[in-house]
């Protein structure tokens, strides 16, 4: 492989999307920009750390690269425009890699209407990915602005994502929903869309590393509590775990569900219901005005440990 294949293989991603003035090929790309607010993000996939190419085809990687960043736009309620991609590629990886790559994130730029318009390749000893990703927003989502006595609700289901990958760590037979789930997450956008539209209060996050980290963001300084009892818990998650409470851990801490995370004014949950529809929305908890972070569980309440969830450092 050399630089310029590496270049005309990705100049074949899809120009979908719009505002386009150059793409792929020049020094810098040239965009035409929308109205409202621009939305920007940038996240970084390792081999090793974040996938691990016997567990995922070089087509999974390449939808969970575009899929990552789309979620965060989801929980911003903002419109995917324009991607950028940096590939830092070892010896050792083969044009067939790439190629199958580029296959699975031509297949998210085509399920999200998000156009790869330029990016960098260099040489280095690991594979390391990153996009950087705009959007825009009439009036973006954010993870502040929640208050006491607020509803805690999560979109979809929770667990299968952990689920997935713990049966690839142990060689466990697994549902392909549960592997598809780890490989090849969703992301939701027109949930965040839609409740966006609600020009109501809402806060809101994705949940990537974890229903308890993601609860704990919208917080901020206010307590919270979950329901064990009432957690969306993944089908696949309960067929393959040892017991319950293992599932119940999947769904609070395990992350890669990529679900999205909301609080609001118990007003506004039939709104919110209706808005994330046909999606299931579920009020796994509650925000409360004293410090503390708790979890019913069996009918006892406890405390959460302050280091569930995924941690990057």
């Amino acid at each position: 492989m050399d630089e310029q294949s590496i270049i005309a293989a990705a100049a074949d991603l899809p120009r979908v999307g719009g505002g386009i003035v150059i793409g792929i090929g020049d020094d810098a790309a040239v965009v035409r920009p929308a109205v409202g607010y621009e939305v920007l993000t940038m996240d970084t996939l390792v081999d090793g750390v974040h996938f691990t190419q016997a567990w995922a085809s070089p087509a999974d990687v390449g939808w969970k690269t575009l899929a990552v960043s789309v979620s965060d736009l989801a929980a911003m309620g903002a419109e995917p425009r324009h991607a950028l991609l940096g590939l830092t590629l070892p010896d050792t990886l083969t044009e067939t890699w790439t190629t199958g790559f580029f296959a699975g994130l031509a297949e998210a730029c085509q399920v999200w209407r998000v156009p790869v318009i330029g990016g960098d390749t260099v040489r280095g000893p690991a594979l390391v990915i990153t996009l950087t990703l705009t959007g825009e927003a009439r009036q973006p989502l954010l993870r502040t602005g929640a208050e006491a006595g607020w509803l805690l609700a999560v979109t979809g289901n929770l667990g299968g994502a952990a689920a997935g990958l713990h049966a690839l760590q142990t060689g466990k037979t697994a549902p392909a929903a549960a592997l598809t789930r780890w490989r090849r997450p969703p992301a939701r956008l027109e949930a965040g869309r839609a409740l966006a539209a609600l020009d109501r209060r809402i806060a809101c996050t994705d949940c990537s590393d974890g229903l308890v980290i993601a609860a704990g963001l919208l917080a901020g300084d206010l307590g919270l509590e979950l329901d064990a009892d009432k957690l969306p818990i993944d089908p696949a998650a309960m067929a393959l775990a040892d017991d319950q409470n293992q599932a119940i851990d999947w769904a609070l801490v395990g992350g890669e569900d990529y679900e999205l995370v909301l609080a609001f004014p118990a007003a506004s949950e039939a709104e919110a219901r209706a808005a994330v529809a046909p999606l299931p929305l579920t009020v796994v908890g509650r925000l409360l005005p004293e410090a503390g972070r708790w979890l019913f569980r069996g009918g006892r309440r406890q405390g959460l440990p302050a280091h569930w969830g995924f941690r990057h450092f």
